[in-house]
């Protein structure tokens, strides 16, 4: 089930990204730009909407990188 909603979740971030792209010629002529706008969005989408939603465990942000177990 996780595989699937991962895949699910991956397409349809993807499918609107191609939408968006379609219709708004800036986003093919600014594809690095737009690139880094769609991924921040996307990233906020993920960090306040969908992971709080999720079973995932709750912890603190940290800029510090996480050790190896």
């Amino acid at each position: 089930m996780g595989m699937f909603v991962h895949f699910f979740i991956a397409f349809t971030a993807a499918s609107i990204y191609y939408a968006i792209g379609h219709r708004m010629s800036a986003f093919i002529d600014y594809s690095l730009f737009s690139g880094i706008v769609y991924g921040s969005a996307d990233h906020l989408v993920m960090s306040r909407i969908i992971v709080p939603r999720s079973a995932a465990p709750k912890r603190e942000f940290s800029a510090k990188p996480s050790s190896p177990s």
